[in-house]
Parts: C-alpha cells; sequence; structure tokens
C-alpha cells in the first residue's frame, strides 16, 4: 500500500497542481480571487485601523476578528469545491486502482504552497501598514507572523476540504460553509468567555490566541478604562485611593472590572513565546486530524452509488 501511494502521488500531484493553476475561464478568475484576497482584505483593515490599533480593547478584538476569520474563509474557499465537483470521477479512478490516501496527500501538498503564498502576503501588508510591536521571542516579526497566519490558513484549508468531502454537491458545499464560519465565530470563546472541548477544537480560537499574542492584545486591557467618562474614571479612582489603594493599584483594579463586566477573556492572549508554540501545536493537531478524516471519507466515495 505505502509503495502504491509512493508510485502514484508524483502524478496525482502534478495533475492537481495542473487543474489548480488552470488558466481557464472560471479558474482565472478563482485563482486571482485566492491571490488577491489576502492583499485586499488586509489593506482594507490596515485602512480601517487607519495604521494602529486602537487603546481599547474591545475595538483591538473586533480587528482581530476580522483579521483571523477573512484568513479562516479564504484558507476555507481554497479547497471548498475541490472534492464534491470531482466525485463521479474520483469514484471510477478509485475503482480502477487510484489510491484515496495517494490523492488526498496530493491535493493537501499543492493547497500547503497555495497557504504560504497566501500566509506571505497576509503577513507582507500588515507588517509594512500597521503599526506592530516587535516580538523578542520564537524567529522574529516576519515569520512568526506568517507561521501564525500559515497554520491558521492550512487548517481552514483542510477544514474546506473537509466540507467538499462530505457534501454531495458544491451547492451543499456553498451552503455550509458560511454556517460553520458563523460558528467558528460563536464557539470559539472570543467574543465572550467560553472553555470546553467545543471551543478547543475551533480555529478561530488558537488563530485568535496566536495574533492576539504577538500583536500583546492581553496587556492592553488598562484600555478599557477609557469607556469611563473623565468624571467616572476620577470619582472611581477617588474611592479606591481612599481605601488605601494607589492610582496603579486602583486603575488596575478599574481595569479588572471593566473586562469582567464586558464578558471578553482575555487570558487566551498572552505575550509568551512558549504559548505563542502552543497554540500553533493545537492548530497543527486541527490539520492533522482533519487530513485523516479526509483520507478517511474520500475512501467511501468509490462505494457511493451517487
Amino acid at each position: 500500500m505505502i509503495n502504491k501511494i509512493k508510485e502514484q502521488f508524483p502524478v496525482l500531484f502534478k495533475r492537481n497542481l495542473r487543474l489548480f493553476l488552470s488558466f481557464r475561464g472560471a479558474e482565472i478568475f478563482r485563482l486571482i480571487v485566492l491571490l488577491a484576497g489576502p492583499v485586499v482584505t488586509a489593506y482594507s483593515v490596515c485602512w480601517v485601523m487607519n495604521g494602529h490599533f486602537s487603546n481599547q480593547i474591545s475595538i483591538n478584538i473586533c480587528a482581530l476578528l476580522i483579521m483571523v476569520m477573512s484568513a479562516i474563509y479564504i484558507g476555507t474557499f481554497n479547497s471548498l469545491l475541490t472534492v464534491c465537483n470531482e466525485k463521479q470521477i474520483l469514484k471510477y479512478e478509485f475503482i480502477s486502482g487510484v489510491s484515496p490516501t495517494a490523492y488526498v496527500l496530493s491535493v493537501a501538498t499543492v493547497h500547503l504552497g497555495v497557504c504560504a503564498i497566501q500566509a506571505l502576503l497576509f503577513t507582507t501588508v500588515y507588517i509594512n501598514r500597521l503599526k506592530l510591536p516587535e516580538i523578542p521571542f520564537l524567529m522574529g516579526k516576519s515569520l512568526t507572523w506568517m507561521t501564525s497566519f500559515f497554520l491558521i490558513l492550512y487548517a481552514s484549508d483542510m477544514f474546506g476540504l473537509f466540507l467538499s468531502c462530505i457534501a454531495p454537491n458544491g451547492e451543499t458545499a456553498n451552503f455550509l460553509s458560511p454556517i460553520c464560519l458563523i460558528a467558528q465565530m460563536l464557539f470559539s470563546g472570543t467574543l465572550w468567555s467560553m472553555d470546553n472541548l467545543l471551543s478547543r477544537c475551533m480555529i478561530a480560537r488558537w488563530g485568535m490566541a496566536s495574533i492576539g499574542s504577538l500583536i500583546d492584545l492581553g496587556t492592553i486591557d488598562a484600555g478599557l478604562t477609557n469607556m469611563l467618562s473623565a468624571e467616572e474614571q476620577e470619582m472611581l479612582e477617588a474611592g479606591l485611593m481612599a481605601s488605601g489603594h494607589t492610582l496603579e493599584e486602583a486603575n488596575s483594579i478599574i481595569s479588572d472590572r471593566m473586562i469582567k463586566s464586558s464578558g471578553l477573556d482575555i487570558s487566551i492572549y498572552q505575550r509568551d513565546g512558549q504559548y505563542v508554540l502552543m497554540t500553533w501545536l493545537y492548530l497543527s493537531i486541527i490539520i492533522i486530524v482533519l487530513l485523516l478524516l479526509n483520507i478517511l471519507i474520500v475512501r467511501f466515495v468509490k462505494n457511493r452509488k451517487r
């Protein structure tokens, strides 16, 4: 079986690469969207943010959510129609002896390169158009940002391939895609505190945790105090200082109370090299699990009646 995969993989890889880069009709438009999407999205975020992050964490989380969800959408779109549009062809190929494992691995390898290019485009725009803090750990700012975006994109690509495997046709796949993206936002635990098995399986959670840690989101929590008026701020500070707290302690207490009342969970943003590596590990696990699921599901294609 392994020898069969080794023999068929190069052939299938060349075929899938040629199909992906096919410069005909709708394929040209699809290729343009896949390459222009990261650039247009990133420039739009930078323009809305006016080139820098706000001093209010709620605004920053919204910007971060757009950055991550746009990467998830583009990654999902990469492979959303890959299998479901070729199921009849694949059925006969698998019956004739083509290895489903070699097929999925060849598609995954082609898309690995696509996601790397898209991650490079995202990173280039954000590094040059946003004022981002330096990263004293791991591989430096550029490579660390690119690695985070690559893992988000590739995990989303494998998820798009999963939807393509389970959907009977392209219409169903396109219908499922936005529902799954909404689920990513709702159950990731980034808009409100949620920490359970479901949230830990979400690409958005670890994507937000990774990118949010790189922009030092967890230490901008004092910005929540700017949601208060000057009079309210002074009254709270005076009351806390009268209780024996210093001005710095008073601001910290107010900030903590504002964070709790907002329902935001900033504990998933930690500016630490080991923590960022942990987010990469979770994204890598998601990629491997989805890849194995795709191989298992594609094996059933030849047994389907339609």
